[in-house]
């Protein structure tokens, strides 16, 4: 995934060399997986069904998992 040019910027123009000791903060993709687990969101559902939100605030660390999530719940109805 490409870095918004804003977020370039400030890593590029910050003085501190990671994202971490800048304040930013990441969600792990462990706990993307176990927030989806936990919500049931899962493949093994219709989850061309269900609603979900995306909490897109930073890298989309929600987005890719949920649509791997959704693509191989599609693909198990087939």
């Amino acid at each position: 995934m490409q870095t918004p040019l804003l977020f370039r910027h400030i890593e590029t123009s910050a003085p501190a060399k990671t994202p971490e000791k800048r304040g930013a903060v990441y969600t792990k993709p462990w706990v993307t997986e176990l927030i989806l687990d936990m919500a049931g969101y899962d493949a093994s559902g219709d989850l061309a069904k269900k609603f979900a939100v995306e909490p897109a605030v930073g890298e989309g660390a929600f987005l890719a998992p949920m649509a791997v999530r959704l693509i191989r719940s599609a693909l198990s109805k087939l």
